[in-house]
Parts: structure tokens; sequence; C-alpha cells
């Protein structure tokens, strides 16, 4: 097998990614069309031996139909060299963590022999909750503490209800709404989050988030396809 034809994919584990709304196994499909070895494997297996990049996976061989992911693992669990791959997709959830942040520091070091999208570098600039704060004109008011004080309170009582979640995790998780009109209850989940999460952002609740939102993919600057993501119900 020519080291050059290998794409490896970081990602969470094979067995829990979803057949159904996964995009990572139809990226994977993708690039199974095209000719490519498909190498999975997850962060927590990279290793730097002298300056060379190894981490353990499977080979698998994944289909597309009917709006559903099928995969096959090709092979048993083992070593590759990331540095004579043909590139390297980074596809794993946060939370971003210094795990995480590892991860993107490692590949960094191959960036100038394989491609790795994205850029490790640029993705250790911006956590996912962290870059729409470069555009304050198109969010709701927002405040990212990793302390209980005064201000927090007066925050929740100008904006009346307030979302609270942690600010590196993804997708929804650990997330409450709080309200005014229960200050201490408000408080104490704040205090909590901080516990369990060190920093956690709050930010006014638009009730029109029921509705859902949009999801615009783009390719060279030009948009291809878009989704509406609509939230599960939380009774808010």
């Amino acid at each position: 097998m020519q080291a050059q034809n290998i794409i490896a994919i970081q990602a969470d584990i094979l067995e829990k990614l979803q057949p159904e709304t996964d995009s990572t196994l139809f990226i994977a499909s993708e690039i199974c069309k095209k000719g490519y070895k498909t190498f999975f494997y997850t962060p927590e297996k990279l290793s730097l031996v002298n300056n060379k990049l190894y981490t353990t996976g499977r080979y698998i061989h994944v289909e597309y139909t009917d709006f559903s992911s099928k995969y096959s693992v090709q092979t048993d669990e083992h070593e590759i060299c990331l540095n004579q791959a043909k590139a390297v997709l980074i596809r794993q959830n946060p939370p971003f963590n210094m795990d995480y942040l590892t991860s993107l520091y490692l590949l960094s070091l191959i960036t100038k022999e394989v491609l790795v999208l994205n850029s490790p570098f640029g993705l250790s600039l911006n956590p996912e909750k962290i870059l729409p704060l470069y555009y304050p004109q198109l969010i709701p008011p927002t405040m990212i503490v990793s302390s209980m004080y005064e201000g927090v309170a007066d925050f929740i009582k100008e904006h009346n209800q307030v979302i609270v979640k942690p600010l590196y995790w993804f997708g929804g998780k650990h997330l409450e709404l709080i309200e005014a009109n229960n200050i201490d209850n408000a408080k104490n989940i704040i205090k909590k989050a901080i516990l369990q999460h060190n920093y956690v952002i709050l930010q006014k609740f638009l009730p029109k988030v029921r509705d859902g939102d949009k999801r615009i993919f783009l390719i060279n600057g030009e948009p291809v396809a878009a989704i509406k993501r609509v939230p599960k119900a939380k009774g808010f």
C-alpha cells in the first residue's frame, strides 16, 4: 500500500458515530469513492517519536446511500506514520480542552509535509464559541465568566431569560435556561456550571431559536448546500 494514498481522519470513536447524521462518515464515503485508503483514529492515539507523528487506528470503507452511511472495518488496529499520509482531517468534537489542544499542537508539526484540514493553528485560535465574539453585531448580548459576582446577577436581571452553557463544549450540551424571577436558582446553576466547566457563557435567550437556524456550506467561498437545524424540545 502506498502511504501517499492514505487519508487519515482524526475523529471520535467510530462505533459511536451516527450513520444518519454524522458528516464525518459522509466525508469518508467521498474519500473512498476517490480511491483513497481511509484510516480512522482517535486523538489520544497520537504519539511523537523523533519528530515523526504516529497513530494507531483502522482502515475502513464507507458507502453513503439513502441518506445514511454504512462502514466496514478493513483491518485490525495498527500503527501508521502520519508524516507519510496524503492528508489528515481533524474531525473530533470538543470539549476544547488540553487533550484537544495537544492533538492540534502535534499535528501542526507535520503541516509542512502533509495537508492537515482544518489548520491546527487556525482551530487553536478559534473555539466555536469564541469566534462569534468577533462579530458582536450578529450575536445576542453575551457574557463570559469563570466566577460569580454581582455583575452576573445584573446581566440576568437585565435580560430576564438567559442561556448558560460551557464555553468549550458543543451541540447544546450542558445548556440550561435561567430566569430573573428565580435569581437564587439561577446563581446556583451558574456556580455549578463554573465548578464543572471553569468558563461559562451567558447569552440573552432568543425565543425564535425554537424555529431553528440555517447552516450554509461554502466551497471556495461559494454556497453549495444549506440545512435547517431545529433544536430538540427542552421545555423552552
